[in-house]
């Protein structure tokens, strides 16, 4: 059972790095048609929420996170799945499978809430250039979720206004956060 188990996981691994190119190629011929307010580009989402390879993606990022012990590198970590959740959602919605559209987005913005709590409960401040960095993902999250809140019903709209208020938020917070150096 031990050895089918570790096939299993590599061959699901190897599935996903052999997609993972060619999806970065078409996110990125999409992210060229637009250039948005805030320069700054959402990390491709990869396995979306739909699919059913999606619970070893999940397990994956787990595993990453908590093998991840470098504070910096944690912190960027909790920004990168963010980022890949709020894409993941917009990607959802135009796909019009909008309640997992939305638990994505709340999914994402919770990641930026906790990387608050990180560097809250660990008296930690974040470096200049990722200070900045996370201003920009806010201001790039808001932006998108307004674009998702235009794709979706209208008795979805205010779950995407609640969001967006955690996402401004959580950028108060960061900017408090700064502010103890």
């Amino acid at each position: 059972m031990n050895k089918s188990f570790v096939f299993f996981i590599l061959t699901g691994l190897c599935i996903t790095l052999a997609v993972a190119p060619v999806d970065a190629q078409i996110a990125e011929k999409q992210e060229t048609k637009k250039v948005s307010a805030p320069a700054y580009l959402l990390a491709y989402p990869g396995i979306l929420s739909d699919s059913p390879l999606y619970k070893f993606k999940l397990l994956r990022d787990k595993i990453w996170f908590s093998l991840t012990q470098d504070p910096s590198k944690k912190a960027k970590l909790y920004l990168l799945f963010a980022d890949k959740k709020i894409a993941m959602a917009k990607t959802l919605a135009q796909k019009n499978e909008f309640a997992l559209a939305r638990d994505s987005a709340l999914k994402g913005e919770n990641e930026m809430t906790e990387l608050t709590f990180f560097y809250k409960n660990n008296n930690l401040i974040p470096e200049p250039a990722f200070f900045n960095t996370l201003i920009l993902a806010s201001q790039k999250h808001r932006e998108v979720l307004e674009e998702i809140s235009s794709l979706v019903p209208q008795e979805e709209k205010a779950i995407y206004a609640t969001i967006e208020g955690f996402s401004k938020r959580n950028e108060e917070e960061f900017g408090l956060i700064e502010q103890q150096e």
